[in-house]
């Protein structure tokens, strides 16, 4: 008992099970108009599909092999080498190329597509039964993209990143045999328009879905003649001269990358080399990306789809990071709708007044405040900061609060699943500005150092420029400290750490920006991280209320279920996390829909897991944690901030200890730690193990503050002495070992005396609690049992 407590190869098609009638092959379905470089495009995701599934199947095979020696194996994201020009060792590959099959200028074939993504052309045909297809567009599903056993989404995901530059790439070089020109004998050509933070993803992506198999990407000049060409070399237009002599000196081919023709030098502009543009993001190169991102079946509702996205000239418009985010929404169709409201935000951004000041100022501070409450429901001290923050940031707005006045940095800390990224995103629409999203883990995933601290980079630009917002780094605690004392990577470490800081120093320099950290153990962040200025506010994230739970289960069940209901469901829920809720909800929907029953609160208990609760376990830990609640609100009233009960746990919340104890308090909080055990001894006649278990436990947290009174603060049988070692080490002495035992005798006692005198009142408490799940400490003085 706590105290604190996927691009899948598409499905094949098989007409004699299709529930589309006979006479359907007849109708003519009217057919999407495609862009000469689609079947180019398909082709090059069929290859990095293969690829990526080969990787994964490799790294499978060296995870299971257990080799000693696997953390020396590195496969580099990045094939590009500065140091001697080479590209770095590559994975082994065996897939066939889109492109030339062997040698320069071979032209290659196309493969067959299988029936199923061929349906794409005729988009209005049906794959799935009639009722399911409905049922599934009734719950906001795509009934195009999932398959008969409910799956719509990719088995294998590609990561969208790649997916998105892949397409753009193949729409730049329009068909297999164009691109076979490029790379041919002698080859020069020029690549305009990719980004610098992009090169090195283009390289990647070159070698993995476009060159034949077998080629390397150079970056100096080629290897000494052998009759072997099958190289790249790919330069930035600022090379130094003699790289660039270097370069021409064989017959390899030749891509220049350039942001505009301006940049090259003169000899390149007057030669005649063949100029490309990188395709812009287009409605077509999003419908062929979300085709493979969004679907099991290699189709989407491309209709809606398409209906719902903006215009061309505002797609091009966007960036990495936008269209990253607008592709976590569930389907294709919410993908377009979350793009058009990105473009209309921008628009909304830029017409507004100098400063930030929008037109915040002719909304009435009470609207304000309402819909800050609507969107940030939770009565915890990380709900209540947040909500302050983001009643601060729409004061600054309306030109009310001076930007030096608002806090503007909050570190959110606590276990996986307690809703850190929802409470995160609930200020960002509460505020109506732009939500900006990072982690640690997806800058990593760009590469080595270099490349990892320039996505870090490009992530803090974007939420400059998108000001006023707010931005959101999940994984803060991968970063780690320089204090650590272990040597490996240490050099790594620093400079990643080094990298961070100075990026939050120029986004807090930044006015109109909200900085929201999340991680799970705060302990092991770098103090420098840690300080004011930085993350100026500090806050667990606590299990959500009964309230949030109810808005949760109200946005994701909508009117399906009653809403007493919805309140008895949200009293018996008490104790999930966020991420609990939002899995029940979709396992259950599933579950209707794929049974064709009506979703209701049988299907939700049952994953939920609360189908099913032993009365008398739960009358033991209601007794517990009551006892905590009694004898924390006698030794220090006012100090109770809420009780859980959950079928597996309880939770009593209390205000922060003093940072000044006298040996008085220790022996208070000793009692409290100690009062649930000591409630179950006097209601029930003996104890449970439920004061007991992890470091975070009742008895955990005693045994340590007990020890800290004997060792480490000065107040205990030792003296003026301070020891500093861990818990068992300390134990390990048999005199101080029964000194602290002493200590937790004298707790327990003591808490067993005071609760035996209020009995009454701690059995009514325990079935009150029972009866609501929750308890707040308002509540507790409403029903006036304490």
């Amino acid at each position: 008992m706590t105290h604190h407590t996927t691009a899948s190869t598409p499905t094949s098609f098989n007409p004699s099970s299709s529930p589309i009638s006979s006479s359907s092959s007849s109708t003519a379905y009217p057919r999407p108009e495609r862009p000469a470089w689609w079947p180019y495009a398909q082709a090059i995701l069929s290859r990095l599909s293969r690829h990526c599934a080969e990787m994964q199947a490799l790294d499978a095979a060296l995870q299971s092999a257990h080799d000693e020696d696997a953390d020396e194996i590195r496969f580099d994201d990045d094939p590009w080498d500065e140091e001697d020009g080479q590209s770095s060792t590559s994975r082994p590959s065996r897939l066939p190329a889109p492109g030339p099959a062997s040698g320069h200028g071979a032209k290659s074939h196309l493969p067959q597509p299988s029936l199923l993504s061929t349906l794409s052309t005729s988009p209005l045909v049906q794959h799935l039964p009639d009722d399911l297809w409905r049922a599934i567009a009734a719950d906001g599903g795509d009934p195009y993209a999932t398959t008969e056993d409910g799956r719509s989404r990719p088995e294998l995901a590609i990561p969208r990143s790649d997916l998105m530059l892949a397409v753009r790439l193949a729409a730049t070089f329009q068909s297999a045999d164009s691109f076979a020109d490029l790379i041919a004998p002698d080859a020069v050509s020029v690549l305009t328009g990719v980004p610098n933070d992009q090169r090195t993803a283009v390289r990647r992506l070159l070698k993995d879905a476009f060159l034949p198999d077998g080629w390397t990407i150079i970056n100096t000049r080629p290897p000494a003649a052998s009759g072997d060409l099958n190289h790249l070399l790919m330069l930035e237009p600022t090379s130094r001269p003699n790289k660039l002599v270097q370069a021409l000196t064989g017959a390899s081919p030749l891509i220049l990358f350039a942001d505009d023709t301006h940049e090259l030098l003169p000899e390149f502009r007057e030669a005649p080399v063949r100029q490309l543009e990188f395709a812009p993001l287009t409605s077509d190169v999003l419908v062929a990306v979300l085709q493979t991102s969004h679907s099991a079946t290699g189709r989407i509702d491309e209709a809606a789809t398409r209906a719902a996205l903006p215009n061309e000239a505002a797609l091009s418009q966007l960036d990495m990071v936008q269209l990253l985010l607008a592709l976590r929404a569930p389907t294709a169709r919410d993908v377009a709708r979350q793009i058009a409201q990105m473009v209309q935000t921008t628009k909304n951004t830029s017409s507004s007044t100098t400063g930030g000041q929008s037109q915040r100022s002719a909304e009435s501070a009470g609207a304000i405040t309402d819909q800050i409450a609507a969107q940030i429901t939770g009565n915890s001290p990380a709900h209540e900061t947040a909500r302050r923050m983001v009643a601060d940031l729409c004061a600054w707005q309306a030109g009310e609060l001076d930007w030096a006045d608002c806090s503007r940095s909050l570190l959110l800390y606590g276990a996986p699943g307690t809703g850190k990224t929802w409470l995160a995103r609930s200020m960002g629409a509460a505020a109506d500005v732009h939500f900006v999203q990072a982690s640690f883990a997806e800058w990593q995933a760009a590469g080595p150092l270099n490349n990892m601290l320039s996505a870090m980079t490009e992530s803090f630009d974007h939420a400059i420029k998108s000001t006023p917002c707010v931005v959101f780094i999940d994984e803060i605690d991968a970063c780690g400290s320089r204090l650590d004392g272990s040597p490996h990577n240490r050099n790594y470490r620093t400079q990643v750490i080094n990298g961070f800081l100075e990026q939050i120093d120029r986004l807090m320099r930044s006015e109109g920006v909200l900085l929201i950290g999340a991680c799970n153990f705060p302990e092991t962040l770098d103090p420098a991280i840690l300080r004011d200025g930085r993350f100026d506010l500090k806050c667990e994230m606590p299990l959500p209320d009964r309230a949030a739970i109810h808005a949760m289960l109200s946005r994701g069940l909508g009117d399906k279920i009653s809403p007493d209901d919805l309140t008895t469901l949200a009293t018996e829920a008490t104790g999930k996390t966020p991420a609990e809720l939002d899995a029940a909800i979709r396992a259950a929907k599933s579950d209707a829909r794929h049974l064709r029953v009506p979703l209701d609160t049988t299907l939700l208990r049952k994953h939920l897991h609360i189908d099913a609760v032993d009365p008398k376990i739960l009358r033991r830990i209601a007794l517990h944690e009551a006892g905590h609640a009694l004898m924390a609100q006698h030794l220090v009233p006012g100090s109770v901030r809420k009780i859980i009960l959950t079928p597996k746990g309880g939770e009593t919340q209390r205000a922060a200890l003093s940072t000044a104890l006298t040996k008085a308090d220790i022996k208070d909080e000793l009692a409290t730690l100690l009062a649930g055990r000591a409630a179950e001894r006097l209601s029930l006649g003996s104890a449970s193990s439920g004061s007991g278990g992890p470091q975070s436990s009742d008895l955990a947290l005693a045994t340590r503050l007990a020890l800290d009174l004997e060792t480490r603060l000065g107040l205990g049988g030792e003296g003026l002495t301070h020891t500093d070692a861990s818990v068992q080490h300390l134990l390990t002495d048999q005199a101080r070992r029964l000194r602290v035992h002493k200590h937790l005798q004298k707790a327990e006692a003591r808490a067993m005396e005071i609760l035996e005198a209020r009995q009454a009142e701690l059995n009514a408490l325990a079935e009150e609690l029972i009866s609501k799940r929750e308890i707040s400490g308002e509540e507790l003085a409403k029903i006036r049992i304490l």
